[in-house]
């Protein structure tokens, strides 16, 4: 056997071994309390550190039952008091607050659920699933702009478990799935456009639309880069010429199968095909035996928009350089990634409008939910709404990775970075995600962290939300000692990525 099928060999056996790894942290991270925790399958239970424990899942997976089981879009008087507060009223009927996309990709693991007795679980595989994926296309994406085979790899790793990703795989959010909209998009406008990657982005497009409608926006830079790709300038001395590719009508093609799917779900919702469940009117209710609070009147957001440029250095403040959920705070490895984006736009091996757009589409996100009413995002574990900037960004840790793996400097900097941020995002997997803004914490009656020092609070009291910890390990090891494992397990996945990188990529920055 020669060298490079040797050196093949154990690429493709690091790429494995990558992957195997960090599928079976995921699956230790699955969410089940103590005594009974596979009751979720069953019983509709909101309990913190639970699966259901956030409303924006509960919304979408009762929309997910109501679909399945009920086969109408319309939520039971149960459902209902399920997804509250994130449920709206039309014609003294119910649905969910937020757009189906997850809730419709969801409906087949639903299904296989059912058939095994295990509905919630294999339901709640779908982040999971998306984020290995996710794992993949940073990895990919990152050799395409300069970094080593095992640098990409780490990238990867590094997004899936040193940042807030990770705790939203264990819930039935839009978070991770947008990024992968996000990178594929990235991935449609590399190279020469094609009718293909045209027709990718068209089905983004109308992806992203009936996901989030934030997503059209955050997607909007890659789409005019798209459109400039397949314009035709010609200049004489007389005039300049410019015509569209006919290839663009890819865009159309891939976009109108789910703008009608929308369209379609609106008028189902709000009997009007381009009026948004969010639109009619907000309903909050008790628990039950209790009075429910009135919905609000859909004359309010007549005269409010869901974003407001006066909150703009709040939500900048919140976002960026809080403790509450600024993304440095949280997500402090995208210092690398920000350290790579700017070596590769000066290294030039990327063309300078394909910098800006990616730029564009960093700065579009961060000032969309600056602007939002609740930047917050809720009880939150980290910055939920940044997690396609820290998707985007962990793309060019690859490229800083490659550079400097040899500097003392960065690799100090790079070991601090990669514990602590590891650290604190497992926290979070295997505790809750409902932490309150600050706020609202100072009010409760019993006060609790606004950071992430409340997980690290329930793992010093021995509680963690790990299905196989309270099924397999509970009379084996304390809470503590199965967060220091997991841990431990990413950082040696992590240090030995780092060792290949040192003795087989090469530097091409």
């Amino acid at each position: 056997m020669n060298i490079p099928q040797r050196t093949m060999s154990l690429r493709k056996y690091a790429v494995a071994a990558a992957f195997v790894v960090a599928a079976l942290l995921l699956v230790l991270s699955v969410k089940g309390q103590p005594g009974k925790p596979l009751h979720f399958q069953y019983d509709l239970d909101p309990a913190t550190g639970g699966p259901f424990e956030s409303s924006n899942s509960r919304s979408r997976y009762a929309l997910v039952e109501s679909l399945v089981d009920n086969h109408t879009v319309y939520l039971s008087p149960k459902l209902k008091l399920f997804a509250d507060p994130d449920i709206n009223k039309r014609d003294n009927r119910y649905i969910s607050v937020f757009l189906p996309g997850i809730s419709f990709l969801a409906i087949p693991l639903y299904i296989l659920g059912k058939a095994v007795g295990l509905p919630q679980f294999v339901t709640y595989l779908f982040n999971p699933l998306i984020a290995l994926g996710n794992m993949f296309l940073i990895s990919m994406l990152s050799r395409r702009f300069g970094a080593g085979k095992y640098a990409g790899l780490l990238s990867g790793f590094l997004f899936l478990f040193a940042t807030n990703g990770l705790a939203y795989t264990q819930t039935l959010t839009q978070h991770q799935f947008t990024l992968s909209l996000v990178l594929l998009a990235l991935y449609a406008i590399l190279g020469k456009s094609t009718f293909k990657k045209n027709v990718l982005m068209g089905i983004l497009i109308g992806v992203a639309l009936i996901i989030d409608i934030p997503n059209v926006f955050i997607l909007a830079p890659f789409v005019l880069y798209l459109f400039f790709q397949n314009l035709v300038i010609k200049t004489t001395l007389r005039r300049v010429v410019v015509k569209v590719k006919w290839t663009l009508v890819g865009l159309v093609i891939g976009t109108l199968p789910f703008l009608m799917v929308f369209m379609g779900y609106n008028y189902l919702t709000t009997h009007s095909l381009f009026t948004v469940a969010q639109s009619v009117g907000y309903g909050t209710y008790s628990a039950p035996g209790k009075t429910a609070s009135p919905v609000i009147p859909a004359s309010i957001y007549d005269t409010k928009l869901a974003i407001d440029s006066r909150a703009l250095l709040q939500g900048l403040s919140v976002l960026l350089i809080s403790n509450e959920r600024s993304i440095f705070y949280y997500n402090a490895i995208v210092l690398i990634g920000i350290l790579g984006l700017v070596l590769v736009i000066k290294g030039r091996k990327t063309d300078e409008y394909l910098a800006q757009t990616i730029l564009g589409s960093l700065i579009v996100t961060v000032l969309l939910y600056a602007m939002f009413h609740d930047p917050w995002g809720g009880w939150s574990f980290g910055p939920r709404y940044l997690i396609p900037v820290t998707g985007l960004l962990t793309v060019f840790a690859g490229s800083a990775l490659t550079r400097y793996k040899r500097n003392f400097l960065f690799i100090v900097l790079f070991a601090g970075i990669f514990l602590y941020s590891t650290s604190i995002n497992v926290a979070g997997v295997l505790t809750t995600n409902n932490i309150p803004p600050k706020q609202e914490a100072d009010r409760l009656l019993t006060p609790i962290p606004y950071t992430y020092a409340y997980n690290f609070r329930l793992i010093q009291d021995n509680t963690t939300s790990s299905l196989v910890y309270n099924a397999v390990f509970k009379k084996a090891m304390n809470v503590q000692t199965f967060f220091i494992l997991y841990t431990s397990i990413i950082v040696l996945m992590g240090l030995t990525l780092y060792a290949l990188m040192l003795r087989h990529d090469d530097t091409n920055l």
